[in-house]
């Protein structure tokens, strides 16, 4: 798939959804939408995804399919904060979670974002009309991805919930980087590469957002 020696570019993920698309995510290129309905008329369209710039490590981390939107997240870190994160250091990550509308395949939309104030995007996962998301050091945040999504998800409100977890007696104490979030029967599994496992039980919500 990619034969240059000095690319850096390559498969991160590729995630089979229920309705007849394939998501790959290509490392520090795009994600690619592939209808398979008629495969000799697939559509493959890049979908930009944030940048760096030059001295950061940076690409497509993560792809979700809910409805009519592709939820896609960055994965950002400066060199020297790449290198802290694997000696075990206190560290710093970036990234935004983009929202392209995919009703219409062929032309992939963003129309919706969200970027953490102190933080990256790292793995999500979506059950319902809420979003869960692992944020490195911004810690687990859960979000209302009910009815349109437009602008700015932050702005908006639509944030549920944000715990940040953490441990005196962590790996790194008392400093969140938070790898993701798994559901399953109604509780958030939340693992953090410097303070181990956090099981978290969510509230309903008391009301509804109307963009």
């Amino acid at each position: 798939m990619v034969d240059s020696e000095e690319s850096s570019s390559y498969l991160k993920k590729l995630a089979v959804g229920n309705r007849q698309h394939v998501h790959l995510e290509l490392r520090n290129v795009c994600v690619v939408s592939i209808e398979l309905v008629v495969p000799p008329e697939c559509d493959v369209r890049p979908i930009s995804a944030e940048h760096g710039g030059p001295g950061f490590i940076r690409g497509t981390h993560t792809a979700w399919r809910h409805g009519n939107y592709v939820f896609v997240g960055d994965e950002v870190f400066g060199n020297e904060s790449a290198t802290a994160l694997f000696a075990g250091r206190p560290t710093r990550a970036y990234g935004r979670l983009h929202v392209v509308d995919v009703s219409d395949i062929s032309n992939p939309k963003q129309v919706a974002w969200y970027e953490p104030e102190f933080g990256g995007v790292h793995n999500i996962w979506v059950v319902g009309d809420t979003l869960y998301m692992g944020t490195y050091n911004a810690g687990f945040r859960a979000f209302d991805v009910s009815g349109e999504l437009r602008g700015d998800l932050r702005a908006q409100e639509r944030e549920m919930v944000h715990v940040n977890p953490v441990s005196p007696n962590g790996k790194v104490p008392n400093a969140a980087m938070t790898w993701g979030a798994v559901v399953k029967n109604g509780l958030v599994y939340v693992p953090d590469i410097n303070n181990g496992l956090f099981i978290i039980r969510l509230d309903p919500k008391e009301k509804k957002v109307v963009p």
